[in-house]
């Protein structure tokens, strides 16, 4: 979960990695969520964005 959180702020996500590892899809946008109190919205709604992406190609 650190990766992703660490991911997130810095304008990526770690939302492939974390699926491959056993983090749910309601886990990873929880903290993404969570994430845009300390990071600020703009890159939390990038990173739901490619989440979004992430989950459609990994089919989750």
């Amino acid at each position: 979960m650190m990766d992703l959180n660490s991911s997130c702020t810095s304008g990526g996500t770690g939302s492939s990695w974390a699926l491959e590892n056993g983090v749910t899809r309601e886990e990873i946008v929880a903290a993404i969520t969570h994430l845009a109190f300390y990071a600020g919205r703009p890159p939390a709604m990038t990173a739901l964005q490619i989440a979004r992406k992430v989950f459609e190609e990994a089919g989750a």
